[in-house]
């Protein structure tokens, strides 16, 4: 079969490709001793303390993570929101609370 494109014919619509925007999820990297919290760990931490109501140190039991490493990421998620009015880490992986304070804090 031969094909040659069009003059005008756009070609990623004629195959149908869409482009996705944004930027690449972070992931949990070993670090030894421990395992960073990857953007999607972020959000459902979100989800689980905000959403679902839990305590940190509940959630810090269910991620097999300290109750300081929950309260680190309720943190960060709420100075980025200070700062810059969203929290980075939850819209780049998604998650609903991306411009939502957790209000529950202390």
């Amino acid at each position: 079969m031969k094909w040659h494109k069009q003059e005008r014919e756009g070609l990623l619509r004629s195959l149908d490709i869409r482009i996705e925007h944004g930027e690449e999820l972070k992931y949990g990297e070993e670090q030894g001793t421990f395992k960073t919290i990857g953007d999607e760990e972020h959000v459902e931490i979100l989800r689980l303390y905000l959403n679902d109501k839990l305590s940190m140190g509940k959630i810090a039991s269910l991620k097999d993570r300290s109750p300081a490493s929950v309260k680190n990421q309720l943190d960060k998620h709420n100075e980025a929101i200070k700062r810059v009015g969203f929290c980075s880490v939850c819209k780049r992986a998604g998650g609903q609370y991306f411009r939502d304070q957790a209000t529950r804090l202390l």
